[in-house]
């Protein structure tokens, strides 16, 4: 049997790449901490935070966590400098762009929300970010795109040679779905999205599913589960029964109110019986195939994208009940976006930071070999 192992620089550079993962996540960590973490003794670990401090992208700073009673000298924090380089977060959706620049601890330093028109959303793009980044004095160092219904990845490909920069496009649910696996424990989740329809026509509704199974992302190459085409218990396409289209449509049937978004639908449907159960009623075939769903991948927790988690506690309750009159054990925690409106905005951005901790993106700001 062949067996693949790695050198040592290849282990090197894996150590390097978590150790900024570490910095990413946990800002003002111990170099004592982080040896713990990784199970690296300490003058590695000190070797490795020498040639980024050295390299002006790291500085000591007050080290976070609980001291241990009778500790010796306090422990010295680390976070990334002034100097480090920023990233960029775009989230397409219909005609709308929420785009952000962030810090590699994903703290947010500027972001602007535009519309934009098809036939020229990358110079519209590449002209918001240069915006962003014009109070900034750090170098950008890559985009992520969260691309709703109806956007594809060819304006990624145009945006990255208009700036020269690498871009990273992916569903917006799977952006969502890559936020979840930095803040919680989860391993398997599911991500729901009710997704504006964007300039070109979709099969799929907007209604699509971030699944990840074992801490890895099922779907095609965007990360997305299309559940609109899937086919439904009696027959059609789920998406011939609930999309934002469908909804606005039986706001003004039901409600007599004109919706154009999700937060017109949510105002319509405030303190009103009738539109609980007119929502009761087109999202019980939505749930139904979630529970198939549940039934073949056991989810942790079912998170609600943030269209779908503004309608509320009510909304979240019933997608709960509905799942355990399927499943009656093993029921997945419902709960909602963890950043609101801009939640996929923040995946976007960390799809960049995937890139730097996986495959080694502006490895060489970071390390001099």
């Amino acid at each position: 049997m062949k067996i693949v192992g790695m050198n040592g620089d290849t282990t090197k550079r894996a150590n390097r790449q978590q150790v900024l993962r570490l910095l990413s996540t946990e800002p003002g960590i111990s170099r004592t901490e982080i040896s713990a973490r990784m199970g690296l003794v300490k003058m590695t670990v000190s070797n490795i935070i020498a040639e980024m401090i050295r390299s002006g992208m790291v500085k000591e700073t007050r080290a976070t966590g609980v001291e241990k009673p009778g500790a010796g000298r306090k422990l010295t924090g680390l976070c990334f400098s002034e100097k480090a380089p920023v990233i960029a977060g775009l989230w397409m959706t219909g005609r709308q762009v929420y785009a952000g620049v962030f810090s590699m601890e994903l703290k947010l330093f500027n972001q602007s929300i535009r519309q934009l028109e098809p036939g020229n959303a990358a110079e519209s793009l590449s002209t918001i970010l240069h915006s962003l980044m014009e109070p900034l004095d750090q170098p950008l160092l890559g985009i992520g795109m969260a691309l709703g219904t109806g956007w594809d990845s060819s304006v990624g490909y145009q945006l990255s040679e208009m700036m020269n920069l690498p871009v990273f496009a992916m569903s917006d649910v799977a952006a969502d779905a890559t936020v979840i696996s930095r803040f919680t424990n989860y391993t398997n989740y599911i991500c729901l999205s009710m997704g504006a329809l964007g300039p070109a026509p979709s099969i799929d509704g907007g209604i699509r599913a971030g699944i990840v199974v074992n801490g890895t992302m099922l779907g095609g190459p965007d990360g997305c589960v299309p559940l609109g085409q899937m086919s439904r218990i009696g027959g059609g396409r789920l998406a011939d029964v609930i999309s934002q289209p469908i909804l606005f449509r039986r706001c003004r049937e039901t409600l007599g109110a004109e919706c154009r978004n999700l937060s017109d639908v949510r105002f319509a449907c405030k303190d009103n019986p009738a539109a609980n159960a007119m929502l009761a009623d087109l999202f019980a075939p939505l749930m139904d195939m979630v529970a198939n769903l549940c039934l073949a991948t056991h989810p942790e927790a079912l998170i609600l994208d943030a269209g779908l988690s503004g309608f509320g506690e009510e909304l979240r309750e019933y997608c709960f009940s509905r799942l355990a009159a399927h499943l009656e054990s093993d029921v997945p925690v419902v709960t909602a976006a963890r950043f609101g409106t801009e939640n996929t905005m923040y995946g976007a951005a960390c799809l960049v930071l995937e890139q730097i901790f996986q495959n080694g993106l502006g490895y060489q700001r970071f390390f001099q070999e």
